[in-house]
């Protein structure tokens, strides 16, 4: 099985160079590009990034993390525009197949057709990245929908304009996953007083929008039995977060409240606010949209939130953030199967995995079975399709719902693909 990695990818192209190489000559030619690409490279170490593949003039890079790229990008048009050529930078954020040491897929293949549209000296992401980079410090002006030769369906593209640091450094507040924060571009997780400091930041921080008082901070630090002082414990932790925060940072003595600076960005706030946006493009049919926003929602969602801990609060985040999560699965499935082409891949990726971690959910055997059947493997479709039938009898005493028997009925009446409409029919 092809192995599949979360990416972003980076592709420069010099603007006008086959006229340049012609007006140079060989020899000088030849010398630029020695210095483009020591340039670019060392763009490429300095910020953490992988050279995947270079052909003439053009790189082709990879990231674990999309803030990284576009920073590494902004650097190499600076750095040439220096020596007076002009580069145009294209990146996106998506699931690339591993090849080796190569990366191939629908995702790789986005990147360079929006390289492609940049102007010259521009850096060009797609929505995916810009809805990634909420509240990193980097600004982008909308480019409008691009159709991109060979992907279907349009576009929304965005120009990087000049970082937000040169006016407020980002905070940035990751709580799914490893747990960094990221205050006025300083990072401070290690500074926080211990593990419960940790704990008592996250309950602010998720709970930012309203006064918390006292007791409720208590039982969240101390769910199973308050320790005897716990009123005197949470006063010094806090007096503790307030240094490193700093005193302006938490208002309040009986019902506190944690300010951050405008533009912050939470993880588990951005997962939600994309999953309803995923949703809402899927109402309006707007599937290039949907699937850039659930999958922010999906990068986010697929991380445990604070690992390692546990409270009945944190259990019930978890829980919400694992039906976000399905959610995205869906989004992403169904998005996939309207925009059709590559995207079938990522559909069919989607449909199983929302098969396995929610296998009582039918919306996701009928679109694995759309999917299938999109590709002409019918006799599997109908098979995903015994499999369920077989489950809900055996554990539940129950039968298909009436539109997944409906699909079925379709598959062994009409045994050629599903036209492409069928793929937008698959809610429970």
């Amino acid at each position: 099985m092809t192995d599949v990695v979360l990416a972003t990818v980076l592709f420069t192209d010099m603007v006008g160079s086959t006229e340049r190489a012609i007006g140079l000559g060989d020899a000088r030619w030849s010398e630029l590009l020695q210095r483009h690409h020591a340039a670019v490279r060392g763009e490429l170490t300095l910020f953490g990034g992988r050279e995947v593949d270079t052909a003439g003039d053009g790189f082709f890079a990879a990231f674990d993390a999309p803030g990284q790229a576009v920073r590494c990008a902004a650097a190499i048009v600076e750095t040439m525009n220096e020596t007076g050529v002009a580069i145009r930078v294209g990146i996106h954020t998506g699931e690339c197949e591993r090849l080796g040491d190569k990366l191939g897929g629908v995702a790789v293949h986005i990147g360079a057709r929006v390289c492609s549209r940049a102007a010259p000296s521009e850096v060009l992401v797609s929505s995916t990245v810009r809805d990634l980079l909420a509240g990193s410090g980097l600004t982008f002006a909308d480019r409008g929908l691009h159709a991109l030769k060979g992907i279907p369906g349009d576009w929304r593209l965005y120009s990087l304009e000049r970082p937000r640091e040169e006016r407020s450094a980002p905070t940035r507040v990751q709580l799914c996953g490893r747990v960094v924060i990221e205050l006025e571009g300083r990072r401070i997780e290690d500074e926080l007083p211990g593990r419960q400091g940790k704990v008592l930041f996250a309950y602010l921080a998720i709970n930012r929008l309203r006064p918390v008082g006292r007791d409720e901070l208590i039982d969240a630090l101390w769910p199973d039995r308050a320790p005897a002082g716990a009123d005197s414990s949470l006063s010094a932790l806090l007096s503790k977060l307030r240094r490193v925060l700093g005193p302006h940072r938490i208002d309040g003595r009986n019902s506190l409240q944690l300010q951050l600076p405008e533009q912050s960005w939470i993880d588990l706030e951005s997962a939600l606010e994309a999953i309803h946006r995923a949703e809402s493009a899927l109402r309006r049919q707007d599937w290039s949209g949907a699937w850039s926003a659930a999958r922010v929602t999906l990068h986010i969602a697929r991380r445990p939130f604070l690992p390692g801990e546990d409270a009945p609060w944190i259990e019930n985040l978890r829980g919400e953030l694992s039906d976000v999560y399905v959610r995205s699965l869906e989004a992403t499935a169904r998005a996939g199967l309207a925009i059709g082409g590559a995207e079938l891949d990522t559909a069919e990726r989607s449909a199983r995995t929302l098969v396995k971690e929610a296998p009582y959910r039918e919306s996701g055997y009928r679109l694995l079975m759309e999917e299938l059947a999109r590709r002409d493997n019918v006799a599997e479709a109908l098979n995903v399709y015994e499999g369920l039938r077989r489950r809900l009898r055996e554990e539940l005493g129950v039968s298909p719902s009436a539109a997944t028997m409906e699909l079925h009925r379709k598959l062994l009446v009409h045994p050629a693909k599903l036209p492409e409409a069928e793929a937008v029919h698959t809610r429970s």
